[in-house]
């Protein structure tokens, strides 16, 4: 199963995520919010060298491994220019059966001006543990997005039982480059009618879980974080038809497009 950027967020929407419905979210496993534990200490961020693809983010031409013959679609949401550099998602191989991962999912901070994304030339940042325990059976993670805006980086996670049809718990992510302290945001579903989509601007971070109501359409519970603190920001915020929250905070009006993943 392959898994297929907010401003400048998740690339369009994920392959993947688009093909493929999510079953319908149960409680996510527990999972520490500091880089250090998420980490997997006894795991490796060795890496198996394979062929690099050539895919293009904005103006800039990135080559970057494609262990499983990934899109290009898929590829450019793995690719997450900053301003000192460019954040990256290290794939592993996927078993082709069961679609679950020889090794942990990594990020990693190549320099500025560096366009061969691969691990001897990068720091590492984090590293995912290769899977939870959850309801006694084992979850592999898979990171299916990254995107970054000052100093943060913001990912997408879901986990895999080898046989399962279906993928379970997408959950949004934060990693602060600055602290390296590594955070989960929400948990979400993409399926049964229901929708996320997110993005930032201006230090603000924006989520809209969209669940159907009782009339045929939807209804929004929209979420505007301080990405400086972390903290909910006590805002009335309004989306517009074409995605764009608005809202007003110390009498300044800012605004967030959002892009929906799924």
């Amino acid at each position: 199963m392959k898994s297929q950027n907010l401003w400048l967020l998740v690339a369009t929407s994920l392959t993947f995520l688009s093909g493929c419905s999510r079953l319908e979210s149960t409680s996510s496993p527990t999972v520490a919010v500091n880089s250090a534990s998420r980490s997997m200490p006894n795991s490796t961020s060795s890496f198996t060298p394979t062929k690099l693809v050539t895919v293009t983010v904005g103006t800039t031409e990135y080559r970057i491994a494609a262990p499983n013959g990934e899109s290009e679609t898929f590829l450019k949401a793995q690719i997450a220019p900053m301003s000192n550099g460019a954040v990256w998602v290290r794939i592993p191989h996927l078993d082709a059966m069961n679609g679950r991962p020889d090794q942990p999912y990594a990020l990693y901070l190549s320099k500025k001006g560096e366009t061969t994304l691969t691990p001897d030339k990068a720091k590492l940042l984090l590293t995912e543990p290769l899977y939870v325990i959850q309801n006694g059976q084992k979850e592999y993670i898979e990171v299916s997005s990254v995107s970054a805006t000052n100093g943060v980086v913001l990912y997408n996670v879901f986990y895999i039982v080898p046989d399962a049809p279906q993928p379970f718990g997408p959950e949004l992510w934060m990693f602060d480059t600055n602290t390296n302290k590594n955070t989960k945001i929400t948990d979400y579903r993409v399926a049964s009618g229901y929708h996320f989509s997110y993005g930032a601007s201006d230090g603000y971070l924006v989520y809209d879980k969209q669940m159907p109501n009782a009339s045929a359409g939807l209804d929004h519970a929209i979420v505007v974080l301080n990405l400086n603190t972390g903290q909910k920001v006590p805002v009335s915020p309004k989306i517009e038809s074409n995605g764009t929250v608005k809202f007003t905070i110390n009498g300044r009006d800012t605004s967030v497009q959002l892009t929906s993943v799924g």
